[in-house]
């Protein structure tokens, strides 16, 4: 293993066998392990870590004692990678959430850090669950309503796939909604989005119909959805995305024109997307939890673009970053925050 300084943080990288396997197998991202040094040649050290002997390079020199705390950053299947404790000066927290969230770095300085880091140490939530905590919005208060719920109504009462293609893109059109749709062509295994245009049949008369005899849930559904929300306080929503001749369901948050949407893919798994608009640049962040994928929507980013541009959006900017290894981040900047401060996340 090597240990090597990376933006000013000293890291220990462990290659994946049996013996460091034993020896992290239960640690989570952010936890700390002590590792006793058993003696120093140079640069290199021999390490006891739980009773497992590793051989280590300090590539800035051996620590001057006995025993180091090293903390967990990354974990896979081929390798860990530790850092120094007591040598990490912690990320910017406010410009790390304005690339995992729909905060601004600016709104992101004025939330509650002890509020925070009790609830990344509390548990292991996921960039949703984390999004819907700093905008305050409880899902399980939130789960009624919105265009699934109204669409699941109205086919069950006979409306046409088509002109529920054609509804979704009416409440879609003038939202980043429909940037997502865009984006998902490219992305969904040998099937494909189906918009308005291939509808034949607008959705008007069957609406119509279905209104004179149906209950007041179908009419307060089409209200609720045709008069939006508001997004100034954070809206948390379920969506059907019309795939060749049915919907695949995803839940987004809208929040000041600034879209969070998640969604399962069968070719790439899940696939959480940011986009804020700033007017004269839409931003777009596709957050993938393999590593895989990742590599893949790298890789198809050019495409991205230019479907983007030929439905006239061309003002987009895309990254792709891979979410867990962003929520490792800020998990160890939490446990760094609860360490140091002596913050008490029980009480």
């Amino acid at each position: 293993m090597k240990v090597n300084d990376l933006r000013g943080t000293l890291s220990v990288s462990l290659k994946g066998n049996r013996d460091i396997s034993d020896a992290v197998k239960k640690l989570k991202i952010g936890e700390s392990v002590a590792a006793r040094i058993i003696r120093s040649d140079g640069n290199e050290a021999l390490l006891d870590i739980k009773g497992n002997r590793l051989r280590a390079e300090f590539l800035n020199g051996v620590p001057d004692r006995k025993v180091v705390d090293l903390v967990l950053t990354e974990k896979t299947a081929f390798n860990v990678v530790f850092r120094l404790a007591g040598k990490y000066s912690g990320e910017n927290v406010p410009a790390l959430l304005s690339m995992m969230t729909l905060l601004t770095e600016n709104e992101a300085k004025n939330i509650s850090m002890h509020g925070l880091v009790k609830f990344i140490t509390g548990g292991r939530p996921d960039l949703f669950e984390i999004n819907l905590f700093l905008l305050g919005i409880r899902k399980d208060e939130k789960k009624g309503g919105g265009q699934a719920d109204l669409f699941s109504m109205l086919r069950q009462r006979g409306v046409p796939f088509t002109s529920l293609v054609y509804m979704n893109y009416l409440v879609s059109m003038n939202t980043p909604f429909m940037v997502i749709q865009y984006l998902l062509q490219n992305l969904i295994d040998k099937r494909k989005i189906t918009h308005h245009h291939e509808s034949a049949e607008e959705p008007a008369d069957d609406i119509l119909e279905i209104l004179r005899d149906e209950s007041d849930d179908v009419i307060k559904g089409v209200i609720d959805l045709f008069s939006g929300g508001d997004n100034e306080k954070g809206l948390y929503r379920e969506a059907l995305i019309p795939v060749d001749d049915d919907f695949i369901k995803c839940e987004y948050i809208y929040y000041m024109n600034r879209f969070f949407c998640s969604i399962e893919l069968s070719a790439i798994g899940r696939l959480d997307i940011i986009v804020k608009d700033y007017g004269e640049i839409l931003n777009i962040v596709l957050l993938p939890e393999k590593d895989a994928a990742e590599i893949f929507l790298n890789e198809k980013k050019p495409e991205l673009i230019n479907i983007l541009e030929q439905n006239n959006i061309k003002n987009a900017i895309i990254h792709v970053s891979n979410s867990k290894k962003m929520v490792d981040k800020i998990s160890i900047w939490a446990h760094d925050f609860y360490i140091k401060s002596g913050f008490d996340v029980k009480v």
